[in-house]
Parts: C-alpha cells; structure tokens; sequence
C-alpha cells in the first residue's frame, strides 16, 4: 500500500506544480525577493522578509510566511499538504529563475520559505 500511497503523493505533488504554473502563466520566472512577496501576498500568503544568518556570518535575505493558506488540513497532513505547497511555489515561482522555495517548518509559521537561487549573484 506505500508504493500506491507513495504514487499518489507524487501525482498530487506535480498536480500542484502544474497549477503554480498555470496561476504564473506566460510570465517569466520570479525576479527577486521583493516580487515574490507580491506575488506571494496576491495568492492568500503573509509574507514578509527577514534576514538569517549565513554561515559565512552575513545575513542572507529570505521570504517566510507568518501564515499557511491551507493551516486546517495541514495541521492534519503536514507531510502531504507541506510538500503540495513546496510544488505549488515552485511552479508559482519557477525554478530556473533568481529565487527558489525549500522547505524550513517552524511552528506558526509556513513551511516553505522562499530564498535567492545559490546561482545568481544577487
């Protein structure tokens, strides 16, 4: 029964991408952080920027959400729902431009966050 789960996961998680894309369109990848907390917002999202401390010691710049738009069901499925919305930002924002999703759960807030690609040089 894992692997039918496992499937389903999947198929769901790429549903979600594809619906990103599709709320995205024919725009260009997200641009930068700023444009991704616009773009963020205009989807039900609270994002705000902050500042993390790199490893180099200076403060890298990444988009967290004081809020989750799906928190009911994810409180229930945070496995499935947190992946789902991981595929839903990265279609939403591409993932070949300056800024990419990744996970980082932390209690109240969203699991996802929204940092600049380690590519560009931003």
């Amino acid at each position: 029964m894992k692997s039918t789960s496992s499937s389903i996961d999947a198929e769901l998680c790429a549903a979600a991408r594809r619906r990103g894309e599709a709320l995205r369109g024919s725009a260009a990848p997200c641009g930068g952080l700023e444009q991704a907390v616009e773009m963020l917002a205009a989807r039900g999202y609270e994002p705000h920027l902050e500042g993390v401390e790199g490893a180099t010691g200076a403060a890298a710049r990444v988009v967290r959400m004081r809020n989750c738009p799906f928190h009911a069901v994810a409180e229930r499925f945070p496995p499935l729902v947190c992946g789902m919305n991981l595929a839903l930002l990265e279609g939403l924002l591409g993932t070949d431009g300056p800024v990419h999703a990744r996970m980082d759960a932390r209690p109240g807030d969203c699991c996802v966050v929204v940092e600049t690609s380690k590519n560009n040089g931003d």
